[in-house]
């Protein structure tokens, strides 16, 4: 397994500002599958000690990554709060 940065993704929000994920990868597996996983962190325990501003921006993404995963995209989107580790994100999405 290979794991690279990509690029700053955009996203349209309901709130009429773009946002961008705080991290973009492409995990390349043995048998040479790109997967796009984008992760949004905050520093709460709990999706309840989100902000509305991050919960909008968090559902914005989740639609946007969905759509694009409808249509063929090999993407994940994850919002990692204080835990779990980020490997432990990726090791999930790659079961």
């Amino acid at each position: 397994m290979r794991v690279t940065a990509s690029p700053r993704v955009n996203i349209p929000t309901a709130h009429g500002r773009n946002y961008n994920p705080d991290f973009g990868y492409v995990i390349e597996t043995e048998d040479k599958k790109e997967l796009y996983f984008v992760v949004e962190t905050k520093g709460v325990d709990d999706e309840i000690g989100l902000r509305p501003r991050e919960k909008l921006q968090i559902e914005s993404a989740k639609a946007f990554f969905k759509k694009l995963k409808d249509n063929g995209v090999n993407v994940e989107y994850k919002t990692k709060l204080n835990s779990p580790e980020l490997s432990q994100l990726i090791s999930d999405i790659l079961k």
